[in-house]
């Protein structure tokens, strides 16, 4: 007897027909090889927020890529599309595409969870929480555009380009929002989060990062449902008349984008796009002297010291003056926050304090007198004028930055003359045995 396979489903099918492509079976092996290469870096290797983070690059890149290839797959095989609708044919594409994402989703997990069978794990299930918030959205955000673009350009190539064009462009953006804003924490669709300093170990999944990934997700859903409104099977594409014959989707749609678009508008008071007017607008008071204006809360005890700390603000100044042998010509502004929360709320930086030369600032939080680190965020701003533009820091190239000199010429001429001078600490440092 010879036995009959069962008829496999649509939805069976249009797995199936994904997963036997080159480009899909060529991103589970680039999603593989870079999970065990994180596996073998320092800080990276065990499932924690830096292998979250890590892992949402190749994850966008190949969950974007999925969703032009969903539609690209769907447009050479369309025979029987004319006795289905166009919004059929979506949704049961973009619910075939979803599965395959879960299947890449799992290779860094399952990665992380043999790693952890050789190395320790500090908290295992709060890694877990965080790749859910990391790279899960992201690359469910990523699939949804690709599809948008997928079916929006009919082209078996630039869609795949007009995602990448896309990923860069928001990746330009964040860069941008760093160099000209106060805040160092940065927000973005695709990576999720990155908090900017080095030295805060303390990553916390805050209500502003809750709020940013549930408007990824929407925003998501959003372009998913439009995709599925709007797909025409007949022009194999994205088609207005289309959307109109689908009302309710479509305004189902066109809702939550334009909710999506609500939630972002407020991302400044909710605490995921924090603007300078953000943080002057809790930082209301000012207090000016001829060298520095200052910008602190005027119900914080900053406010009871002010005279006092603006005055220790311009006899540092001149201090730093005279021992780099210059005079800095520019206004500078201090910001200060009541405390470090506030500070991690604004700005990103909860224990470390920030100077940005290139734009005449500093961030630090309330001390007492005298202050243990103005100082030497003074000397970062002071220093940058010795300094080439457009940053004002030392740099070896273009982009690559002298951590050393930058660094090293703060410590220097913030070094306190009750203790030993940087040579005769690295002296004594030669001399230890061993």
């Amino acid at each position: 007897m010879t036995r009959r396979a069962l008829p496999r489903s649509p939805l069976t099918r249009e797995i199936v027909a994904l997963l036997a492509s080159w480009r899909i079976r060529a991103w589970f092996v680039v999603l593989v090889a870079y999970s065990v290469l994180l596996l073998n870096l320092p800080l990276f290797n065990v499932l924690g927020f830096e292998f979250a983070l890590a892992s949402t690059i190749p994850l966008t890149f190949a969950a974007g890529h999925l969703g032009t290839t969903a539609i690209d797959l769907a447009r050479r095989h369309h025979t029987d599309w004319p006795r289905e609708s166009g919004a059929r044919i979506a949704a049961r594409r973009f619910t075939a595409s979803l599965v395959v994402l879960m299947l890449f989703l799992f290779v860094p997990v399952v990665a992380g969870l043999i790693g952890a069978a050789f190395i320790l794990n500090c908290n295992l299930a709060r890694g877990l929480a965080l790749y859910a918030l990391l790279p899960l959205p992201g690359a469910l955000l990523a699939l949804a555009t690709g599809q948008f673009v997928g079916a929006l350009i009919p082209r078996r190539v630039w869609p795949t380009i007009a995602f990448i064009a896309i990923v860069l462009a928001t990746a330009v953006w964040a860069l941008f929002t760093f160099v000209t804003e106060p805040t160092i924490a940065l927000y973005h669709p695709f990576v999720g989060y990155y908090p900017g300093s080095l030295y805060d170990e303390r990553i916390e999944s805050s209500p502003a990062l809750l709020i940013y990934r549930a408007t990824t997700i929407a925003l998501a859903l959003g372009l998913s449902l439009l995709v599925i409104a709007a797909f025409d099977a007949e022009k194999l594409r994205l088609r207005v008349a289309a959307a109109r014959s689908r009302p309710l989707l479509s305004g189902v749609a066109v809702f939550i984008l334009i909710a999506v678009g609500v939630v972002l508008s407020f991302g400044g008071r909710i605490g995921f796009s924090v603007t300078r007017r953000d943080i002057e607008r809790e930082l209301s008071a000012r207090h000016e002297t001829e060298r520095v204006t200052i910008h602190y809360a005027p119900s914080a005890d900053t406010a009871r010291d002010i005279v006092r700390i603006a005055t220790e603000h311009d006899f540092q100044i001149a201090e730093i003056e005279r021992r780099l042998g210059l005079k800095y010509p520019r206004r500078i502004h201090s910001y200060i926050y009541p405390n470090a929360d506030t500070k991690a709320r604004l700005m990103g930086a909860r224990n470390t304090y920030i100077a940005k030369p290139w734009l005449r600032e500093i961030h630090i939080q309330h001390q007492p007198f005298p202050h243990p680190v103005l100082r030497h965020e003074l000397v970062h701003v002071v220093a940058g004028e010795l300094a080439a533009p457009p940053f004002h820091v030392s740099q070896s190239g273009l982009l690559t930055f002298n951590i050393g000199l930058i660094e090293g010429i703060a410590v220097a001429v913030d070094w306190q003359d009750d203790r030993l001078t940087p040579h005769h600490a690295a002296a004594a440092i030669h001399r230890l045995p061993g």
